[in-house]
């Protein structure tokens, strides 16, 4: 029970701090508020986020609550190929958004990276009804993938094709190196699929980075 307390006073903490340094940011200019946006938050529930799901759970909350009242965003949660989740469809609630994300637990299965990142982006081209309206994924995770079928090739090449931009805040930190990926390898799994699409990867490699890369990430998606 205490440490229960302990890690959500952490993360609410942690939520204050996030929106306390995004509000404080100077507001994007009109220009770039007149193109629609849609994107996914997408959330590694495996069991090695565990430890950090609080404060995960705090970073998507404060990407929801700095987005444009104009943004359609949904969630989905996932570990293995046959576990992705949508937990909220395409909405301008932020209530609802938000509600989705504090419905967020750990779950069982090997993580399917790739596989989630393509299934959140096949959502988009599927559900973005004109050209003009700007599209992205948002997903935080170790940068592990244990079983997907899809590769990162494949992946890349299928968000470029549609002008998905990914970002990514990858906490390689918990990466222990059991299933053969090393923190390196995780964290240039996350920037290679970001980089390549025009977005960006936010590697935490140390626990005490935490907020400094989750802020910029969530500047970086204000600013789309």
């Amino acid at each position: 029970m205490v440490k229960t307390f302990r890690r959500f006073f952490a993360a609410a903490l942690l939520l204050a701090a996030l929106s306390s340094i995004a509000t404080s940011q100077e507001s994007p200019a009109a220009d770039s508020q007149e193109n629609p946006l849609r994107y996914g938050v997408l959330v590694d529930c495996s069991g090695s986020m565990r430890q950090d799901l609080d404060r995960i759970i705090a970073v998507g909350r404060a990407v929801i609550n700095n987005s444009k009242e104009t943004d359609e965003v949904f969630i989905i949660s996932f570990t293995s190929g046959d576990r992705i989740k949508m937990l909220q469809d395409l909405t301008l609630d932020k209530r609802e958004l938000i509600s989705a994300l504090e419905d967020i637990f750990p779950d069982r299965g090997q993580t399917a990276l790739h596989d989630a990142v393509y299934a959140a982006a096949n959502h988009l081209v599927k559900h973005t009804p004109t050209a003009t309206t700007a599209r992205a994924l948002i997903i935080i995770s170790d940068g592990e993938d244990r079983n997907s079928k899809y590769k990162s090739k494949e992946v890349q090449a299928f968000l470029i094709e549609n002008k998905i931009k990914l970002f990514a805040l990858g906490l390689t930190y918990g990466v222990d190196g059991t299933y053969g990926t090393s923190r390196d390898k995780a964290g240039r799994n996350l920037s290679l699929l970001a980089t390549e699409t025009g977005g960006q990867a936010y590697i935490v490699k140390d626990r005490k980075d935490f907020e400094a890369q989750a802020s910029a990430l969530i500047e970086a998606v204000r600013k789309l």
